[in-house]
């Protein structure tokens, strides 16, 4: 029996954190790395993403972005491949980022590009309309996993039925918090 924890990434709503708008932009395919496609020659070499103006300060290990892609440093990089996450499972995909005066920031980061795909969903426990009324656009409800179907090596993932969902782990989320890794923003799956 599957005795971890899963979590899925959220947004970050930390106001003083900083932020990224302009993947969209930078990154013409860049809904692919919504749908953990391997990107390859499509990512632009040297791409440089700005921090939102009107976001925080304060650099994090995580850094949130409207595009829901995850950027992440190198020191999170260097967990996820001590944990067996190579290139065949995420694709890392360095990105240079400038702050709010137009400069680069003296740190590595990387888009993590999660690439394994688990059919994992709850069908029966996860309810597709749960926010259909809603008018304030809001996070949406993450949905309910059947841990029975989630092989033991799937460490960090997506769904292969919401691949815009990726999932984390409860022991390698445990090995972020022991590093002190900043600015991850989650919500435990049922």
């Amino acid at each position: 029996m599957n005795s971890y924890d899963y979590y899925g990434f959220s947004l970050n709503f930390d106001p003083e954190v900083v932020s990224i708008v302009n993947i969209r932009e930078r990154v013409e395919n860049h809904i692919k790395l919504r749908e953990g496609t391997r990107m390859g020659e499509l990512f632009p070499a040297n791409t440089v993403l700005d921090i939102f103006e009107d976001a925080g300060d304060i650099m994090t290990d995580f850094i949130d972005n409207i595009s829901r892609v995850l950027i992440i440093s190198s020191r999170v990089k260097e967990i996820f491949e001590s944990y067996g996450l190579d290139d065949e499972n995420v694709e890392y995909l360095p990105v240079t980022i400038k702050d709010k005066r137009g400069e680069v920031i003296d740190a590595d980061y990387y888009v993590a590009n999660a690439l394994m795909k688990i059919k994992c969903l709850d069908a029966e426990m996860t309810d597709p309309d749960a926010d259909s009324d809603v008018t304030v656009v809001e996070e949406p409800e993450l949905p309910n996993l059947r841990k029975d179907l989630i092989p033991e090596e799937a460490k960090f993932f997506r769904l292969s039925e919401m691949p815009q969902v990726i999932v984390i782990r409860s022991d390698l989320l445990d090995s972020l918090k022991k590093e002190n890794i900043t600015g991850v923003s989650l919500k435990r799956l049922s």
